[in-house]
């Protein structure tokens, strides 16, 4: 197999200099393209490089009295090749504004599969919504398992009681030992839903703000690409990106 040397952006190469960017925005994709699918195109069939992660984006526009959806992709590179292929690809992204995929790696010709440099990437959030799920899931197990340990020094205690033990001083000391363990866990169980509320807020407070900063992203996105559009129309005479 080959092998292909990673590279950092901005430092001169084999191939020439690159500007620190490593993020690429698609300004249109096939509505049924996968993430698989495009890391495919860039990792295994154009070899430009290995891929972080990739975001899809779904807007609805209308044309006439239909709505025709568009599917946009910003993908986030962990590291470009120092390949010709990759110079190319960047340079006509840098010097031109776009570079087009051509049709033989794709299954969608009816689609123009530009690169474009994505200037403003999105900055993942620091959790998860999978992550935030396990540890609430985490927790509330915990609290579950607490409340039967409760239960059942609880009833150890009213066993005891019901005894006649000979030792009053014995049943005393293991009734006291036994409420100081209710007291230990009753602590521990409200310091464990003080967490879950802090977790649950600290949750709703990132989904929001990671829901405004998006949508405002996403219409920002979209009223450049709508003037890019209007551009390429009258620069190159065409309808549709």
């Amino acid at each position: 197999m080959q092998s292909y040397n990673n590279i950092t952006s901005g430092l001169p190469t084999t191939y020439g200099k690159f500007n620190d960017w490593s993020s690429i925005y698609i300004p249109r994709v096939h509505i049924n393209m996968t993430r698989q699918e495009l890391v495919n195109i860039i990792e295994n069939d154009l070899h430009i490089g290995q891929v972080l992660h990739i975001d899809f984006a779904l807007l609805k526009r209308k044309s006439g009295l239909k709505q025709r959806p568009k599917k946009m992709a910003f993908i986030h590179m962990a590291a470009f090749y120092d390949t010709h292929m990759t110079y190319t690809v960047r340079y006509e992204m840098e010097v031109n504004g776009f570079w087009e995929v051509p049709d033989i790696y794709h299954k969608y010709p009816s689609i123009k599969i530009r690169f474009v440099i994505n200037k403003n990437p999105i900055t993942r959030t620091k959790y998860t919504m999978e992550t935030l799920t396990d540890r609430l899931a985490h927790q509330h197990y915990m609290i579950e398992q607490q409340s039967v340990t409760i239960k059942l020094l609880e009833e150890k205690i009213e066993t005891l009681c019901a005894l006649q033990v000979k030792d009053r001083e014995q049943i005393i000391r293991s009734e006291e030992d036994l409420i100081d363990n209710c007291q230990d866990i009753r602590f521990n169980l409200q310091q464990t839903h003080q967490r879950i509320s802090d977790i649950e807020i600290e949750t709703y407070r990132e989904i929001c703000d990671t829901e405004f900063k998006t949508n405002e992203r996403i219409h920002n996105i979209e009223l450049r690409f709508e003037r890019l559009e209007d551009r390429f129309a009258l620069q190159y005479g065409w309808e549709n990106i």
